[in-house]
């Protein structure tokens, strides 16, 4: 695994780490998440279809723009979330 790759997963764990450890609902899939009668579909945010993407593109050291776009955005709506 080259070390851009390794990176990248150590980069999203720290970001799923500070979304486990947030503590509170952050969005309406957390509140329904809370709930006890109901259950949902969570991935981790590597198993995201934009950022296997990105992650694949990076390994083969040619990211397009648009896929870079794509994550940006991604975890830009992410971080805005976690707003305290």
């Amino acid at each position: 695994m080259s070390p851009a790759a390794q990176e990248w997963d150590r980069l999203l764990e720290l970001i799923s780490a500070r979304v486990a450890s947030a503590g509170k609902p952050l969005d309406a899939i957390d509140a329904v998440l809370s709930a006890p009668a109901r259950t949902t579909d969570v991935r981790r945010l590597g198993d995201h279809p934009v950022m296997q993407t990105f992650r694949a593109e990076l390994t083969d050291g040619l990211i397009r723009a648009d896929t870079a776009r794509q994550t940006i955005g991604l975890l830009t709506r992410l971080m805005e979330q976690l707003k305290p």
